[in-house]
């Protein structure tokens, strides 16, 4: 009874994604060209706004005081990032990649780590903010999650092919990335 009061609650607020959605499709049909265009882009400023305002609460400092209410806040933040596979939040997620929440029940292989699963809905486009992390210092556990990640979102075959191939265009002498990215394909083999 509760959920479907929500249910009802989130699909008739006013300024719901849903409503604008439900209200749009409605009224498409006596809409001219120019005045669907206003519609979408209405709907594109209200993405961008949720997915501000989903980043803003993910990217809060961690309270003195841990608290469960936080690691979920910011747990479901980044759920939702991927729902709207949220390209602009790539850069982010990637540096997050090995935030655990401890009390997910999802049954995946990244059960726990919401950035690395947010990641693969997002798809390939965040391959080039993975490459670029690896400029950074980085443990076998993040290491071990871009592996995932890449193997969720182009499979065995072209994943690895991408690995080597960007490889192949990074110089030898950025020490860092180079070693980190021949660390990425030996867990990726593995």
């Amino acid at each position: 009874m509760i959920l479907l009061v929500w249910f009802t609650w989130a699909v008739d607020e006013p300024n719901s994604p849903t409503h604008h959605t439900n209200r749009l499709a409605a009224e498409t049909h006596l809409l001219d060209p120019a005045q669907r265009m206003g519609g979408n882009q209405d709907l594109s400023i209200q993405r961008n706004q949720a997915i501000d305002a989903l980043l803003k609460t993910a990217r809060t400092d961690v309270p003195k005081q841990l608290t469960f209410d936080f690691i979920y806040r910011k747990y479901r933040a980044i759920q939702l990032l991927g729902e709207y596979r949220a390209v602009e939040a790539s850069k982010w997620l990637v540096d997050e990649i090995d935030f655990f929440f401890p009390y997910a029940h999802d049954i995946h292989p990244l059960n726990g780590y919401p950035a690395a699963l947010t990641l693969t809905q997002i798809g390939s486009r965040v391959f080039p903010e993975i490459v670029a992390r690896l400029n950074q210092p980085v443990t076998e556990k993040q290491l071990k999650l871009f592996a995932i990640v890449v193997w969720w979102i182009d499979g065995k075959e072209v994943g690895l092919f991408r690995l080597q191939h960007t490889l192949t265009e990074i110089d030898p002498r950025s020490n860092l990335q180079h070693k980190n990215l021949v660390q990425l394909i030996a867990l990726f083999k593995s």
